[in-house]
C-alpha cells in the first residue's frame, strides 16, 4: 500500500501541468499519434523527418540537428471521438439462446484533450542538439451505458500515459545525424464491467438455493472494478540522411516498455448473492495486471519538389503481436481474469503535402491509413472495439513574427466498419457491429529562441 501512495504522489506530481488533460485511443489499439499540432495537418506524414517543432524527440531525435538556436513548442489536441454499437443477437448459447438484455449503449467514445510540451536547445553549433517532451504515447478511453448489452465485458475503461524523454542528437557528417533518448513513462487504468452473479450462482450453488435467493441470469447483476498505477522506463532512437539540400529520409526506433500495474480490486456484490463471497472470491483486494507497451519504428522521406511545395511519406509499425492477453490477478481466492487479445503488428502509412504560398503561410494536406491490430471479430472487445482507419487531414502554419509561429490542424478520421463475436466468463455471447469517427482539432504556438 505505501509503494502505490508513493507511486501516486509522484504521478500526480508530474500530472499537475496536465489538469484538464484526459485521453482516448486514436491510433491502432490504444495509441496515440497526436504529438504534433503541425504534423497533425500532413496526417504525420514527415514524422521521421521532422515538423521542425521539437517533436522529433519523440519520432526521431536525430532530427533535432535541422533546429536553430531555441525551440520551445507548447500543442493542445481536442479528441471528439464516436463508437456506436448494434447489437446482432447478442444470447446465452447455453441456455437456448435467451436473449441478453440491455441497449446498444449509446456512444462509448469520450471526448479529450491531449497536451504536448516540448523543448529543444542547440548546444553546439551545428553539431549537438538537446531534447526533451513530456507527451502521451497510449491513452484510452471508452464508457458504456450501465444497462447496456454488453454490460459483462464492458462499462468503463481508461488508460492514462504521461512520457518523459529526454534526447539528444550529433551531426557526424554533413548529411547524417543521429540521435537518442530515455522514457520515463507514467502508467494509470481503471477497467469497470457488470458481473452476472445470477447466472454465477446458478452454476455452482444448488438448484433449490439459488432458485430461492433468485439467482438466475440476469437477474442479480454487479460490478467490479479495478485499478492501477506503476512507472515504466524505455528508450528510442533514430538516424537522419540528408543526400540531398531537398531530401530529408529518416528512421525512428522505440523500445517496448514493461510495467506491471498495481493496485485494488473492488466487487458490489447484491445482496441475495453475497453467499457466493463466502469461500474468498468477490472480495474487495489489492490486484496487479502485467502490460508490455509495443516497441515501434518508422521510415520516411521529405522532398522540396520546389520552394513552394513539399511532400512526405511515412510507414510506421507497431509490434502489437506482444499483447497476447489482458489477465488481471487477484491477491485473494478469486481466479483471475483474463481476456484473451492475440493482436497482430499493426502498419499505419502516411503522404501528406506543405504548401508554401507566401512567405509567412503554409498550407498543410495529409491521408493516412491505420490497421487495427485486431485480427477478428473473435477478439475485438467493446473494451478497445478498434477498427482499420482513414485519416483526412488538413492544416495552416503562420509565422506570427519573427520568433513566434502559431499552427491550427484539422483531422476527420472515417473508421471501418467491423464486429464483436465474443463469449464472456459467464457465458454469454456478445454480437454487433461498431461505427466509428473521430474529429481532432490541434493548436499549436512555437517559439524560436536564440539564447546566445
Amino acid at each position: 500500500m505505501q509503494e502505490r501512495i508513493v507511486r501516486k504522489v509522484f504521478g500526480w506530481i508530474l500530472l499537475l501541468p496536465f489538469l484538464l488533460y484526459s485521453s482516448t485511443a486514436n491510433g491502432a489499439g490504444f495509441e496515440l499519434q497526436e504529438q504534433s499540432g503541425v504534423g497533425l495537418g500532413t496526417a504525420f506524414a514527415g514524422m521521421s523527418t521532422g515538423f521542425g517543432d521539437g517533436s522529433e524527440s519523440f519520432w526521431n531525435p536525430a532530427a533535432l540537428s535541422q533546429l536553430d538556436g531555441t525551440t520551445a513548442t507548447f500543442v493542445g489536441h481536442v479528441i471528439i471521438p464516436s463508437t456506436e454499437f448494434t447489437n446482432e443477437g447478442s444470447s446465452y448459447p447455453a441456455l437456448g439462446g435467451v436473449p441478453v438484455s440491455g441497449g446498444n449503449g449509446d456512444d462509448g467514445g469520450e471526448a479529450a484533450f491531449v497536451p504536448n510540451i516540448y523543448f529543444a536547445h542547440e548546444a553546439i553549433d551545428d553539431k549537438l542538439w538537446f531534447g526533451l517532451g513530456v507527451n502521451s504515447p497510449y491513452g484510452l478511453s471508452t464508457k458504456w451505458d450501465d444497462g447496456w448489452v454488453g454490460r459483462y465485458h464492458a462499462l468503463e475503461s481508461a488508460l492514462t500515459t504521461i512520457n518523459i524523454n529526454p534526447t539528444v542528437a550529433f551531426k557526424v557528417h554533413d548529411m547524417v545525424s543521429v540521435g537518442f533518448g530515455g522514457s520515463l513513462m507514467y502508467v494509470d487504468a481503471k477497467l469497470t464491467n457488470a458481473v452476472d452473479f445470477g447466472t454465477i450462482g446458478l452454476a455452482n450453488l444448488p438448484p433449490a438455493v439459488s432458485s430461492s435467493l433468485g439467482l438466475s441470469p440476469q437477474a442479480a447483476d454487479g460490478t467490479a472494478k479495478v485499478e492501477g498505477d506503476d512507472w515504466a522506463a524505455g528508450a528510442n532512437a533514430g538516424i537522419l540522411i540528408t543526400p540531398m539540400d531537398d531530401l530529408k529520409i529518416g528512421l525512428g526506433w522505440r523500445s517496448q516498455m514493461k510495467t506491471r500495474l498495481r493496485g485494488d480490486a473492488s466487487f458490489d456484490v447484491p445482496a441475495n448473492a453475497q453467499v457466493l463471497t463466502m469461500n474468498g472470491a468477490f472480495i474487495d483486494t489489492t490486484a496487479s495486471a502485467g502490460i508490455t507497451l509495443p516497441q515501434s519504428a518508422s521510415a520516411g522521406f521529405h522532398y522540396a519538389i520546389s520552394e513552394m511545395v513539399g511532400v512526405a511519406f511515412d510507414a510506421r509499425w507497431v509490434e502489437w503481436s506482444k499483447f497476447k492477453e489482458l489477465r488481471v490477478a487477484f491477491d485473494s481466492n478469486q481466479p483471475d481474469s483474463v481476456v484473451d487479445e492475440s493482436w497482430d503488428d499493426s502498419w499505419r502509412y502516411a503522404v501528406g503535402l506543405d504548401i508554401h504560398p507566401c512567405e509567412n503561410l503554409d498550407v498543410m494536406l495529409g491521408y493516412a491509413y491505420e490497421e487495427t491490430p485486431i485480427p477478428d471479430p473473435q477478439h475485438r472487445t467493446p473494451r478497445i472495439p478498434d477498427l482499420d482507419r482513414h485519416w483526412f487531414t488538413t492544416g495552416l502554419g503562420y509565422q506570427l513574427t519573427e520568433d513566434l509561429k502559431l499552427g491550427l490542424s484539422y483531422a476527420f478520421i472515417l473508421a471501418d466498419d467491423d464486429k464483436s463475436d465474443i463469449v464472456g466468463p459467464t457465458g454469454d455471447n456478445f454480437v454487433g457491429s461498431y461505427e466509428g469517427e473521430v474529429h481532432i482539432i490541434s493548436g499549436q504556438i512555437t517559439w524560436n529562441m536564440n539564447l546566445s
